[in-house]
């Protein structure tokens, strides 16, 4: 649980710059504590995390929670959105540069209106995604064959993920001597047909560079 808080806090320090308690409202005009717990359904154990993080940071515990006490809820969900729309949901996140409570929400067509208007959402300032074209579960999906892909063409030194803004596949790849002047439109071309391959992007490293490996 504290290695969330805690990836969560790095977003919400980003947003204020150089690790710097913005100028904001957050001194002023903040819901109870027990009003924020009970909204953001705050765990025992998550408030501890979130008071260890108030005291590192020096905030009071009104404006922990205000930042990031809420991040906890959201996570789960988003992994219910991940269950119920396994085909359309596309991704989920934190808009750390926006401010202390922005997210994102985004599905291959339509928003479903249910998402829209779910209360769980009344006290996040949420952008809404629609139309991307793909779900999180394809592009995971995608994302082994392409990996297990550059494994089979020869590739030992390879890192694979999904960009979830773009619904693009990322692959990081140590370069080898037998194809160095290859360009990455030319390994693409050589993989097999049924691996989709339109959206996938090649980053080749110097050669010997230690990446994901082949596991």
């Amino acid at each position: 649980m504290r290695a969330f808080l805690f990836a969560a806090l790095l977003v919400s320090l980003a947003a204020c710059g150089s690790g710097e308690v913005s100028e904001s409202p957050l001194s002023t005009s903040l819901p109870s504590i027990e009003e924020m717990i009970d909204q953001f359904g705050v765990t025992p154990a998550a408030l501890e995390d979130v008071r260890f993080i108030a005291d590192e940071e020096g905030w009071s515990l009104e404006e922990a929670l205000y930042r990031i006490g809420w991040q906890e809820s959201f996570s789960h969900f988003v992994a219910e959105l991940r269950e119920t729309y396994p085909e359309d949901f596309s991704a989920g996140g934190i808009l750390g540069d926006e401010g202390p409570r922005n997210v994102f929400l985004a599905f291959r067509g339509p928003v479903p209106e249910e998402v829209r208007t779910d209360p769980r959402l009344g006290h996040l300032d949420v952008e809404f995604r629609e139309a991307t074209g793909f779900s999180e579960a394809e592009l995971s999906a995608q994302v082994i064959d392409v990996h297990r892909t550059m494994l089979d063409l020869g590739f030992r030194e390879v890192g694979t993920g999904p960009e979830t803004e773009t619904g693009e596949v990322r692959v990081d790849a140590a370069r080898r001597p037998v194809d160095r002047s290859k360009t990455d439109a030319e390994i693409i071309a050589t993989f097999p047909p049924n691996v989709r391959a339109d959206n996938v992007v090649i980053v080749f490293h110097p050669e010997g560079t230690v990446l994901g490996g082949d596991d």
